[in-house]
This record gives C-alpha cells, structure tokens and sequence, in this order.
C-alpha cells in the first residue's frame, strides 16, 4: 500500500539528499534506537496507531509500532520523507504530513512520540498541549548530556565550542514545563553516535565545518589532531567517529 502524503505549510527543505543519507546510516551504525526502544519497552506496548513527530527515516516508527499499525508522520524534509517511505511504507498503514510541529494532524492516537525536535527548545509547553489533545500516551527523547549539543558528533570537540559548560537540555525542559505537566517516568539512558567517512581529510573537513557553524574555533592543527585522537577505521574503509550520548526519555502515561 502506498502512502498517504498530506502537504500544509512547508517550510524548508532541513537537509540536503546527501546529509539526510548520511544522518541515516550514521543512525544504523550507532545504538540510538535500539537503547531507546529497549528503555521504553518495560511501559510502552507496540503501538496500533502512532504520531511519529520529526519522523525522520522511521526507525522509531518501526521499532515502536504493530505490524499494519496506522503511522502518522510529521516530517518537514523532502529528504527524510523519502527513505521514511522506503522504510517504513510497505510495513505500516503510513501517512505523511509535509508540515512541522506546529500544526500536528487532527487524529486519536495511543501513541505520540517526538525525539530530539526544536520544539523541545521553541516551546515544550505548546508541543505538550496540542500532543496531549490527541495522544493517550506520550513519549519524548530529549538530549541528556553535559556539554554542547550542537551537532551529533559536538561531544568530541566540546573545547572548541562555547557551550561546552552548558546544561542538560532536558532539566531546562522539565523546569519550562512546570509540575503540572510533570511526566510520569523519566528514564536516562547512554548511547553512542557513530558517523562514517570517506577518510579522516573528509572527517577533518566536516568537523570544521560543524565547529564553524556552532560559533566555534579551531585551528587546522587542533582538528586533524581532534580526528585523528577519536578516528578508528571502518571495515568497508574509510573512519569511523564515535561519540558518546546521553538521551533522556519522558513519558506520560494515560
């Protein structure tokens, strides 16, 4: 069965084909779903009818769901969209929604689900309200760790960053959404991001890149030294960078 694709206000393309690919198979290699779904496993059943927000390319959707579950995805990047398709598409009753947010698809569900999105930073308050009018059980997997979190592998340059002091996104979070909206569990769970390169000269380069684009310094030297301190080969060549992650997962039930 093909999917449903239901088009509102789009707002842009988040990532290019490439940089969607390469997020996608990064989160193959990593241990993020797989720590995620097994943390909730304990409270959250498979899910027959599920809001998947900030959908990507549906590993949770999948991980997360019955067999022939009815998926609503919320997904603003055309990128993403395609391999939640591919994903996701032939296994689940999938209905795509090319909006963000800030306009969810009217529907009941038993299941909202949202992972690492802006709204958790925009604001958690409203996101919580207009999920809470239509799901029967939330979950949120918000960024847990100690220091920047401005791109996945920012853990590994945390002294060139200027956020390297920051808190923990989810207790400023928590402390936005106030007691009445306190969720029912809140599980921490480490995980690691593993990111592939084509060499450690592609991985010097996008490392400066992302450290640029976070408001960072470093210089040549610090960069390859940063690659090549944390760069292990890949068995189908090139190098691997692993870093380590901490999720913080928040459930409300019924």
């Amino acid at each position: 069965m093909l999917p449903t694709v239901l088009t509102h206000l789009w707002r842009r393309n988040v990532w290019s084909d490439a940089d969607a690919g390469a997020y996608s198979a990064a989160l193959g290699r990593s241990t993020y779903v797989r720590s995620i779904a097994n943390a909730l496993a304990p409270y959250v059943r498979p899910s027959r009818a599920m809001l998947d927000i900030g959908a990507g390319d549906g590993r949770f959707a999948m991980a997360l769901t019955r067999r022939r579950a009815e998926v609503a995805t919320v997904e603003p990047c055309a990128a993403m969209r395609r391999r939640l398709v591919a994903r996701v598409g032939g296994a689940r009753r999938l209905r795509i929604y090319d909006t963000t947010w800030e306009q969810l698809p009217d529907g009941r569900f038993d299941l909202g689900f949202a992972a690492n999105i802006a709204a958790f930073k925009i604001d958690p308050a409203g996101l919580h309200a207009s999920m809470r009018a239509r799901c029967r059980r939330m979950v949120w997997v918000v960024p847990a760790q100690q220091g920047p979190s401005s791109f996945c592998l920012s853990g590994l340059a945390s002294a060139h960053l200027p956020d390297r002091t920051s808190a923990p996104l989810y207790l400023d979070l928590l402390r936005r959404l106030g007691p009445r909206r306190k969720p029912a569990r809140v599980l921490l769970r480490a995980w690691t991001f593993v990111r592939h390169f084509a060499s450690a000269t592609s991985a010097e380069v996008a490392m400066t890149g992302w450290i640029a684009a976070a408001g960072g310094t470093a210089s040549p030297g610090e960069v390859t030294k940063l690659v090549a301190e944390h760069a292990r080969p890949a068995a189908s060549g090139g190098v691997t960078l692993a870093c380590p992650k901490s999720s913080a997962i928040l459930v409300w039930d019924r």
